[in-house]
């Protein structure tokens, strides 16, 4: 497979299961435990999020960054994103990080 299919694939695999991204999240305790340790991490000033999905962790990013800018390829995550995140210090950008 060339690489331009694998992307379209793994697009296309994104935008399908949007819906169902952040579930495990609620299902297994260790990656409720993962979200923590941006508590830990020393976030300060401008933050890019590359890859943001559902914003699980934009919205984590944003209480402790100046500000938080969330890309993703797919509309359909950026849209739970943009639903989940109300902080007016994010700002989202649908772009392929690839181009």
């Amino acid at each position: 497979m060339d690489d331009d299919a694998l992307l379209a694939e793994q697009m296309a695999y994104y935008r399908a299961g949007a819906a169902e991204y952040d579930r495990p999240y609620a299902e297994y305790e260790d990656l409720q435990k993962l979200l923590a340790v941006v508590d830990e991490l020393p976030i300060a000033g401008d933050v890019l999020e590359l890859a943001c999905g559902t914003g699980q962790w934009t919205t984590l990013l944003a209480a402790r960054a100046h500000s938080v800018t969330a890309v993703d390829a797919a509309a359909e995550v950026l849209a739970l994103a943009r639903a989940r995140t109300a902080s007016p210090i994010v700002q989202f950008l649908e772009a392929d990080l690839f181009e």
